[in-house]
């Protein structure tokens, strides 16, 4: 099954894309969906059964408004 996924936002640096800040997506090496959790009052992002957290405030030091649409 495949899955259309229209991103608006891309971090180059760490390779993530968001369609917005509930939805977002790690494109390298597959695409995985992050979780969105708070971690001590501020937004995190991880993937499922991994202790890496990515906080939006790194996040979006290096977004760039681009339109990538995955499948």
């Amino acid at each position: 099954m495949l899955q259309e996924i229209k991103i608006r936002y891309f971090n180059e640096s760490l390779q993530i894309g968001l369609v917005n800040w509930r939805e977002v997506y790690l494109l390298k090496p597959q695409i995985i969906k992050l979780n969105v959790e708070v971690d001590e009052g501020r937004l995190v992002y991880r993937a499922t059964g991994s202790n890496r957290r990515i906080s939006y405030k790194r996040l979006k030091k290096g977004l760039k408004k681009k339109n990538i649409f995955r499948f």
